[in-house]
């Protein structure tokens, strides 16, 4: 990549933050799409997403924190999980995050996330018994009022609105426990159990947030901005929250398939 075209992704990725209403100084947790990378000439590739990860940094600034998913489902799996070592399974550029120097990752064995920045350690060391519940990276993003961020890729990927539908007991998610074994940072092989809040198969439970995001597009909460030809999305997490928890409150099934 040149370094004409390696400033333009990160000057244009910084552009597209500020455009959102992100501001440095501010903690972003990040879900991606590659094709955001993609749009920029040869680009498709470790040192693109590096370019593109550069310029979120840098906006973000020295007091502002990324945090991205690096969600490995190990437990579910029956596998180990490893800190250093179990890739990521949502997508490249997650899994280029993960490896960059300066970066920390949670012990969560099935929805770990990982960090970098000012706040880095207040969220990659969530270690929670409940995936969505108390203790969780979940819980940390709506206490500080954090920012959701999509780039490349649909609102329906905001895995944040698990977390309050946990909060809410919905009747279309029940709690299952998953035990397995994990190796920390330092090598120590550590037997774990945690429960996470699966959704009810025999429901039509599939997320859908459409309408939850048209009342939020309403009230100038969800804000959306093209990065050239990909459409990029942010919201607080308490905005999603309390807008989600209304919702949930009046129909139930507002956020799934079955209610849409």
């Amino acid at each position: 990549m040149t370094n004409t075209v390696k400033e333009e992704l990160k000057r244009s990725t910084g552009l597209c933050l500020k455009a959102l209403g992100i501001k440095p100084g501010d903690a972003v947790y990040l879900h991606s799409d590659a094709i955001v990378v993609g749009q920029f000439p040869g680009q498709g590739n470790s040192g693109g997403i590096n370019a593109f990860l550069d310029g979120i940094e840098e906006y973000l600034g020295e007091e502002g924190t990324l945090i991205v998913p690096t969600f490995t489902y190990s437990f579910t799996k029956d596998e180990i999980y490893d800190v250093l070592r179990t890739p990521s399974t949502v997508g490249l550029i997650t899994e280029v995050f993960r490896n960059r120097p300066g970066v920390s990752r949670s012990p969560e064995p099935i929805f770990s996330v990982a960090a970098c920045g000012r706040d880095k350690e207040l969220y990659a060391g969530c270690d929670p018994h409940e995936c969505m519940g108390h203790g969780s990276t979940f819980e940390m993003l709506h206490r500080n009022s954090s920012w959701i961020v999509g780039m490349g890729c649909p609102f329906n990927r905001a895995t944040f609105v698990h977390y309050v539908e946990k909060t809410l007991g919905v009747s279309y998610r029940y709690e299952k426990v998953f035990k397995g074994r994990r190796i920390l940072v330092d090598g120590t092989m550590q037997d774990w159990q945690i429960s996470y809040y699966v959704r009810d198969l025999f429901r039509r439970s599939d997320i859908e947030l459409k309408r939850l995001q048209a009342v939020m597009t309403d009230d100038g909460t969800f804000r959306k901005n093209p990065l050239k030809r990909v459409m990029t999305w942010a919201a607080r997490c308490t905005d999603i929250y309390d807008t989600a928890r209304t919702l949930i409150l009046q129909k139930e099934n507002s956020l799934i398939e079955e209610g849409n």
